[in-house]
């Protein structure tokens, strides 16, 4: 006999999942849209490298930024000139946020992050492992939610 047979989910089990599949589905419906607007603006501007900063990409203050990663190598003025220009996009694009100044992708990718966090929490009980446990490593600790969501997506599925 099958564990999932077996095994009856609590609700908050069944949410808890459910809430790491929405928040994974709004995280790849905003990342194309912010990541679009922001390598359009990067493209458009072409914002210098500052000369405070030096790397293998980027000869300071003679090649523009490329790629959205890389936003920390402008110059405080150029940062807060794309900022504001990514602000315009984002409203524009109908991404609310709490504030003006939050990424939305980076909000979403938060909301995975914590969804995770009390998948981990809540099943607890069954398998006996904490998060500080699962989160040891990066390895384990995807591969732990990933087995988990796997496990408990057929209780999701299931209409109440």
């Amino acid at each position: 006999m099958s564990l999932t047979k077996e095994f009856k989910p609590t609700k908050e089990m069944i949410t808890a999942a459910d809430n790491v599949f929405k928040a994974m589905a709004l995280t790849e419906i905003v990342r194309p849209i912010v990541l679009g607007y922001q390598q359009s603006i990067l493209n458009d501007q072409k914002y210098l490298c500052s000369k405070d900063h030096r790397g293998d990409e980027y000869t300071p203050a003679t090649d523009w930024i490329k790629n959205p990663d890389h936003t920390y190598l402008m110059s405080d003025a150029d940062f807060q000139d794309y900022l504001n220009r990514c602000n315009i996009a984002q409203d524009n694009a109908n991404l609310e946020t709490e504030s003006s100044d939050h990424c939305p992708l980076l909000v979403a990718e938060k909301l995975v992050s914590d969804a995770k966090h009390v998948l981990i929490e809540v099943m607890e009980p069954i398998t006996k492992m904490s998060y500080s446990d699962v989160s040891s490593t990066l390895d384990i600790y995807r591969k732990y939610v990933e087995l988990t969501l796997q496990f408990l997506a057929p209780f999701v599925s299931q209409p109440n």
